[in-house]
């Protein structure tokens, strides 16, 4: 959790720190810091998906493999 300074008054531009003052907050707080999601859940999507592309090619047939590689590409961009 990103803890602020205590007894921090910005009072003028000067005071940013991208203008020379001191930080608002003690560790570096990016803007836009990427969601993670579930690792086990994609962990499990990801093999899922290599167990399909596996019975695919032992069997000769793709359509399997298209089949679950769109199921699979949704869920990561959801997921993304």
């Amino acid at each position: 959790m990103l803890m602020l300074r205590e007894n921090l008054k910005k009072r003028t531009v000067n005071d940013l720190s991208v203008f020379g003052g001191s930080p608002a907050f003690a560790e570096k707080l990016y803007v836009g810091r990427p969601t993670i999601g579930d690792r086990a859940r994609l962990l499990d999507r990801f093999n899922q998906f290599a167990l399909a592309v596996s019975v695919s090619f032992t069997i000769g047939l793709l359509i399997i493999s298209a089949y679950i590689f769109r199921h699979f590409e949704k869920d990561f961009a959801d997921f993304v």
